[in-house]
This record gives C-alpha cells, structure tokens and sequence, in this order.
C-alpha cells in the first residue's frame, strides 16, 4: 500500500531531516507529476508553521497563501476537506490576490488534503505542479497519505511542542497584536491591513511583519531613559 511505502521510506531516511521533511521528501518521489511538496500546520486564529517544503519554489508558493490569506491549502484547512485546482488560471474570482501573485511564480496546479485528526484539522498537505494537470496518483491514495501524516505528527511529542512554540510566538502574531495597539482597530482588521502591506511591497507576510515588530522594538529601546 502506498502510505506503508511512504512511512517505510520516510523512517529510513536520513535522521538528520526529521520525520516530516523525509515525508515530504519521500512524497514527491512516489507520486510522479508533482513538482513540489509542502506539510503546513496550523493553530488557532492566524498562526501558521511550515514543516517541511522539498524546495524554495514550493516554500514561496505556500507563503504566498499565507500572504495572501487564500488559496488551496488555505481552503483546505478551513473547510477540511481536498482542494484539487487542475488549472491555476480557472481560480481567478475564488483566490483573485493568490492566483495573480502565483502565476508570477509560474504555478500551473496545486492540490491540498487537510491533515485532518479525529477531533480537528492540524493543517495541510499541498502538492505543486509547474504545469496543469493531475499527479498521477488517486487522491484516494493521497488522502490515505495526509491521514499517516496527520497521526505521525500528533504522535510525536517532541515535535507538538516545537509547533505549539512557534505557533505561539510566531512574528505575524505580534505583528498584527501592535498594529492593533496603535492603530486602534480590531485583530482581524490589523491583520488584513498587515497583508495589504506585505501584497503591496511583494514581500512575504512573515518578512514584513519582522519588519514591523523590529520598528516597533528599536523605537522602544531608543526612547530617552529606557
């Protein structure tokens, strides 16, 4: 079966990529037709934590969903159930932010499966292809695949606790917290502001709201008496 072929390879790999970049490693060989493979996970409210991404170009695609706010993994993740795109360009009026900014990147499809656990969705497994089309696996066999993901990360101790940490503290988070501060406005709205700054700038969510908890602590620490 093909999840006992992807565990089997992905504990056998080199120890020193961890579980999850093994797997997802492992995935892009098994599954012909796929270009890249991303495994994000997700907390409550904005937190986002990317495991593993076989290359930058699947990393800069991911990020940017999370930029953006939308896209398939996104959808994936809240509705918990697969989103197939088999044509970047069809997607135009459902991720209209996305779809523009990821055919600069040159996507062609992209394919999430919510890692879903009995009682909630840890977050998603995406494939990319550079080119429309299907993988050329069932997603039956790849939904098995996002189901073995799931129970492994939540059978790894060692491993929740370093999302819960970064999940918690992630830059985006106090980011979007300051703004709220200062500006007066509602999280949601901090955020959505956060994203037009980065959409705007064409920079990663992540990196402008490193910018602007850096601003925010240098302008505290050069204030007179402190």
């Amino acid at each position: 079966m093909l999840s006992h072929r992807l565990d089997h390879a992905a504990r056998h790999a080199d120890p020193s990529m961890g579980y999850a970049s093994a797997m997802a490693v492992t995935v892009t060989r098994i599954l012909r037709g796929v270009d890249a493979v991303v495994i994000t996970v997700r907390g409550g409210g904005l937190a986002q934590h990317e495991l593993a991404a076989t290359d930058r170009w699947g990393h800069q695609v991911e990020e940017l969903q999370y930029t953006t706010g939308e896209g398939p993994s996104v959808t994936a993740f809240t509705t918990g159930e697969p989103v197939a795109v088999t044509d970047l360009t069809e997607h135009g009026e459902d991720w209209p932010g996305f779809v523009d900014a990821a055919a600069g990147y040159g996507l062609g499809a992209a394919f999430a499966f919510p890692l879903a656990a009995s009682t909630a969705t840890l977050g998603t497994l995406t494939l990319y292809r550079r080119e429309p089309g299907t993988p050329s696996t069932s997603f039956a066999d790849i939904r098995d695949l996002a189901e073995l993901l799931a129970a492994a990360l939540l059978a790894d101790g060692e491993l929740a606790d370093r999302i819960s940490s970064s999940l918690a503290y992630e830059d985006v988070n106090m980011a979007a917290g300051l703004l709220s501060v200062q500006q007066a406005i509602s999280i949601e709205e901090a955020m959505a502001r956060l994203r037009a700054m980065a959409f705007a700038d064409g920079r990663p969510l992540t990196e402008t709201a490193r910018e602007v908890v850096t601003r925010h602590l240098n302008r505290h620490h050069d204030r007179p008496g402190e």
